[in-house]
């Protein structure tokens, strides 16, 4: 029930976000975008609470050792994403305008390719909580498999297409312009967390030897 409840709060939080700067309610990039992402919170959460009830509870807490760096991290990552939805509000809101049908599509696809990417992530790994720690109340140990056989982050690539994919839906080029920002904020949390793990996770560090890639399979 709590998590039900934390999904509608999220949703009308987005839906405000987005049309409170664009001055109507009744943008329809807005709720193009907004009816996306509730298929995702949907389809997500009935796929994880059957799968593992569990890791939903999780993600919604901050577990006992989240490194403070991290919490910085996360809140500047919603900041900047909140961010996408206000500046395509003031952008093209106003006027009702959205984007073309090549540009919706392209985002709808980068969107979901994003979501069906971290979805399949969470699935294999049980430890995918939403701050960096030490699960050690958890047995925490090292998943090498599924997406992880390949490159050592697929949550975070799995985030960089997603978080395009609002811009492109939202058809605004100044919210795209916030995508680097978040690429950023999530290349420096990797850096961050991959010196933790390599510390802290038994295994770790043979693992980066053997998948040498962290986001980008050939690139980095």
């Amino acid at each position: 029930m709590q998590t039900v409840l934390s999904s509608v709060i999220t949703l009308a939080i987005m839906a405000a976000l987005m049309q409170v700067p664009a001055g109507r309610w009744d943008w329809r990039a807005g709720w193009q975008c907004w009816l996306a992402n509730l298929a995702i919170t949907v389809l997500g959460g009935t796929i994880l609470s059957i799968r593992n009830p569990e890791l939903i509870r999780r993600r919604g807490q901050v577990g006992r050792g989240t490194q403070l760096w991290d919490l910085g991290m996360v809140s500047a990552l919603l900041m900047t994403m909140c961010m996408q939805f206000v500046v395509a509000g003031l952008d093209l809101g106003r006027t009702n305008q959205g984007p073309g049908s090549l540009m919706f599509w392209t985002g709808l696809a980068a969107t979901g390719l994003g979501f069906s990417a971290m979805l399949w992530s969470m699935l294999v790994n049980t430890h995918f909580e939403s701050t960096v720690r030490l699960q050690e109340d958890r047995q925490h140990r090292l998943i090498d498999s599924g997406p992880y056989s390949w490159i050592r982050h697929p949550g975070y690539s799995s985030g960089l297409l997603y978080f395009a994919g609002l811009g492109l839906m939202l058809g605004s080029w100044w919210a795209l312009c916030l995508w680097p920002i978040e690429a950023s904020i999530l290349a420096a949390r990797l850096i961050l967390e991959e010196d933790f793990l390599t510390d802290a996770l038994p295994g770790y560090s043979e693992y980066r030897e053997r998948v040498r890639y962290r986001l980008l399979p050939g690139i980095w």
